[in-house]
């Protein structure tokens, strides 16, 4: 037996025809016919199924619109479910508060997305209402712009402030941290970094504020950092300014007082063990000094001995140098040699010539301009004296006759006297100017060989006891020596007219403090384009220290971007 689409059952031959199939059938014509009762002549023409035939039917707009056929009442439920989505209703019979033709007027005046064009002025809310813990204005997420009901305008990486005054974080990470730039309510530019911490989206957080110095005559407190600090100021203008005259520790000048100073051969570009004391010499820039502690592994045979300190002092006039090397064994032995090189002398270098081997805690020499420590008579070719006074008489010697020497008295002045007792007189006043017991005792002192006192020439070695004072009027040297030997032990007041003084004193030679250190007022740096004109390895801050650019590049603070200006230069809005 066959069943048909309608349920009918078709009998075919090989089967019974039996009282219940033919009920079966039977029922179902029956149902099928009764359903055609309402349908009007012309069935399955054009409306030719009333309303009446249909029904009323319920639409259900939770069914989801998909594509392919549908009963009527199904398709009509996804309609709905269209028309609900299109108008963002509860419902898909609650009309919209805006139709199709009003949102696209709108549109039309509209700013795209992409690369808008505004005509006006475009404006924003200051801050969010009070209590809006949401964020304001983000840039993909990370940037973000926002204001609080304080009147703080914040600029940072993953944060924002609400209109609680509370500083958050706009994002979860796991080590992004957050900084940002603050435009201060009270004036100023301040920052913050939070470094590479951990962040949770919205949850607040305290930021340490540090506040930005201006490019011009910025006033910094605390202690700036820098790996380096660079100036192009021209010649003529101080590159550093600082009040302080704390030494700043291993900071290192190119010159100190116009001096280039090297404490090794190899600062020269010279190798240890080949260098001849012409390539010290040539290698050496004008105005500069070498200090340079010289050992036994070095092999070259430039030097007098083997250890000893070489200095060398080279002129900023003409190429020349005045070279000293010393040697101290540490048991009072000290050995010191003296050198002169002139690039135009025949040959350049003189030699070493040995000062001084010993010991010693003073200066001891033959004489001075000539003279002996004990001469203290002078005398010229022609000595005129004064003060003698002779008898009138005229005395024949052969009427006189011989008489015994003796030593009489003090004579007295104007009185006439005999000649035994004339010749008493004059042998008392030879002892006592003599200073012996009688006028044949000999001086102690000659006087051949003194210097005189006018521009006296001394020879050998002069020895004084006590002090060499002179009276010269200012404007003519004191002291005039030929050799340029260091005198050792030798203390002066000044040094070219200059005191030495390890406080900043203006008009003064500069010399060390107890912990090594210099102070100055200003450091002048000649320098060309390419060479640091200051060096530190310290990490250190220097206090006070104003820097005309940061890492190379200027900084500018202004409301409003400027024009102009150098690639790379840092703009801060405020």
């Amino acid at each position: 037996m066959q069943t048909l689409p309608s349920g009918i059952k078709k009998v075919e031959a090989s089967d019974n025809a039996t009282v219940v199939n033919f009920n079966i059938n039977a029922d179902l014509l029956d149902e099928k016919i009764t359903k055609l009762d309402g349908v009007a002549a012309g069935a399955g023409g054009a409306g030719s199924a009333t309303d009446s035939v249909i029904g009323n039917r319920a639409i259900d707009d939770s069914i989801v619109a998909a594509a392919g056929a549908d009963s009527p009442t199904r398709l009509w439920s996804k309609l709905a479910y269209i028309i609900k989505g299109i108008t963002g209703s509860a419902n898909w019979w609650t009309l919209p508060s805006m139709t199709i033709n009003v949102i696209v007027a709108s549109l039309g005046l509209k700013a795209p997305l992409a690369s808008p064009t505004f005509t006006g002025t475009a404006s924003a809310p200051y801050f969010k209402a009070t209590g809006d813990t949401t964020r304001n204005l983000a840039a993909a997420g990370w940037a973000d712009l926002s204001a609080n009901s304080g009147g703080q305008a914040l600029l940072a990486n993953n944060a924002y402030t609400d209109g609680n005054n509370s500083w958050k974080y706009s994002n979860t990470h796991a080590s992004l941290g957050a900084r940002g730039i603050r435009l201060s309510v009270s004036g100023g530019i301040e920052c913050f970094d939070m470094g590479a911490v951990a962040t949770t989206a919205d949850a607040a957080f305290t930021p340490t504020w540090v506040k930005m110095a201006t490019l011009l005559s910025p006033a910094f407190t605390g202690t700036p950092t820098a790996p380096t600090f660079s100036s192009t100021i021209a010649t003529g203008t101080p590159p550093l300014s600082v009040e302080s005259t704390t030494t700043v520790p291993k900071l290192g000048a190119d010159t100190v007082d116009g001096w280039h100073i090297f404490y090794d051969i190899t600062q020269l570009g010279l190798t240890a063990g080949t260098e001849t004391i012409e390539d010290i010499c040539l290698a050496m820039p004008m105005m500069s000094m070498l200090v340079y502690t010289k050992k036994a592994s070095n092999t070259s045979t430039a030097y007098p001995i083997t250890d000893g300190i070489l200095v060398i002092k080279k002129s900023g006039v003409s190429n020349v140098a005045d070279l000293k090397f010393s040697f101290y064994n540490g048991g009072g032995n000290v050995q010191q040699w003296s050198g002169y090189y002139n690039w135009n002398g025949s040959p350049p270098f003189s030699g070493w010539v040995k000062e001084y081997n010993g010991s010693t805690t003073g200066i001891d020499v033959d004489t001075v301009d000539g003279f002996h420590m004990n001469q203290d008579v002078r005398t010229t070719a022609s000595p005129t004296f004064s003060g003698i006074t002779l008898p009138s008489a005229s005395l024949a010697v052969a009427s006189i006759g011989n008489h015994n020497p003796f030593v009489g008295s003090m004579p007295t002045f104007n009185v006439p006297v005999n000649y035994p007792t004339l010749m008493g007189n004059v042998a008392w006043q030879l002892s006592k100017i003599i200073g012996g017991t009688d006028w044949t005792t000999q001086p102690a002192v000659s006087l051949a060989n003194k210097a005189n006192n006018a521009s006296p020439s001394f020879t050998g070695t002069a020895n004084f006891a006590g002090q060499i004072n002179s009276t010269v009027a200012t404007g003519t040297a004191p002291l005039q020596v030929a050799s340029t030997t260091v005198v050792t032990n030798l203390n002066a007041d000044m040094v070219d007219g200059f005191h030495a003084d390890k406080v900043a004193t203006a008009n003064t030679l500069v010399a060390r403090d107890s912990a090594g250190g210099i102070n100055g007022v200003v450091l002048n740096s000649y320098a060309p384009q390419g060479v640091a004109p200051l060096w530190v390895t310290s990490t250190t801050q220097v206090a006070n220290l104003n820097a005309d650019m940061v890492n190379g590049h200027h900084v500018t603070t202004s409301s409003t971007a400027p024009s102009g200006g150098v690639d790379g230069d840092i703009w801060i809005q405020y």
